[in-house]
C-alpha cells in the first residue's frame, strides 16, 4: 500500500481544523449587546448567526432580566421576564415570534396586575386586570385585537365604576357610570354610537335623583 506523504498528511490536518473553525463558529455560545432597548448582557447558543435554543438576559447587575427559548432566530416557548430585584414581572407564550396563547403579567410586588390570551400576537378574548392589592380593576373582550363585548372598570374599593359594550373596537350603546362612595349608585347613564354620544345621556346626584339630561345627534 501507498505510504501518504507528508505533505498529504499535513493538508489533512489543516482542512480538518478548519472545518473544526467553521462548524465551532456556526453554533456557539455568544453575547448580545441589548434586550428592549436596556443596558443588558444575553447568552445563549448562535446557529449560522441566529439564537437558537435557551437564552438568558441579564441587567448590569448580573441579576436575571428574562430567560426566552428561540428557533431559528424566532422566539418560541415560554419567556420569562424580571424585575430588577428578581420578582417575575411576565410569563408569555411565543410561536413564531409572536405572542400566543395565555400570558400573564405581575406587579412589582408579586401579585397578578393583567392576564389573558393571545392569539397571532393580539389581544384575543377575555382580559383581566388587577389592582396592586388584589382586587379586579377591569374585566373586557377582546376580538382580534380590539376591544369587544361587556367592559366593566370597577375602583379600588371593589365598587363598580363602570359598564358598557364595545363593538370593533369602539364604544357602541348604552353605558353605565357609578359613584365611587356608593355601591351600585348611578352617576350616569349615556349612549355611544361609533364612540360619539349618541340620544339622551341622564346624570343623577349621589341621592338618585336627576341632575341634567342631554341630548346628543344620533
Amino acid at each position: 500500500m501507498r505510504k501518504l506523504s507528508g505533505h498529504f498528511k499535513f493538508c489533512q490536518g489543516f482542512l480538518f481544523l478548519m472545518a473544526s473553525w467553521i462548524l465551532f463558529s456556526s453554533a456557539s455560545l455568544a453575547q448580545t449587546e441589548s434586550k428592549s432597548g436596556q443596558n443588558s448582557k444575553g447568552e445563549g447558543q448562535l446557529v449560522n448567526g441566529l439564537r437558537e435554543g435557551a437564552w438568558k438576559f441579564y441587567y448590569p447587575n448580573g441579576r436575571l432580566m428574562a430567560s426566552e427559548t428561540y428557533r431559528n432566530g424566532e422566539l418560541n416557548g415560554t419567556s420569562t421576564s424580571y424585575f430588577p430585584d428578581g420578582n417575575v414581572s411576565s410569563v408569555e407564550n411565543w410561536a413564531d415570534d409572536l405572542q400566543q396563547d395565555s400570558s400573564w403579567y405581575f406587579h412589582p410586588n408579586g401579585k397578578i396586575h393583567r392576564k389573558g390570551r393571545y392569539e397571532k400576537g393580539v389581544y384575543q378574548g377575555v382580559w383581566l386586570t388587577f389592582y396592586p392589592g388584589g382586587q379586579i380593576q377591569q374585566s373586557g373582550g377582546y376580538l382580534d385585537g380590539l376591544p369587544s363585548g361587556l367592559y366593566r372598570n370597577w375602583f379600588e374599593n371593589g365598587f363598580l365604576q363602570e359598564e358598557g359594550e364595545y363593538s370593533g373596537g369602539k364604544k357602541n350603546g348604552q353605558f353605565v357610570f357609578y359613584f365611587q362612595e356608593k355601591k351600585d349608585r348611578i352617576s350616569l347613564i349615556a349612549f355611544y354610537r361609533n364612540d360619539a354620544p349618541a340620544g339622551i345621556s341622564v346624570r343623577f346626584n349621589k341621592r338618585g335623583k336627576v341632575l341634567k339630561l342631554e341630548k346628543f345627534d344620533p
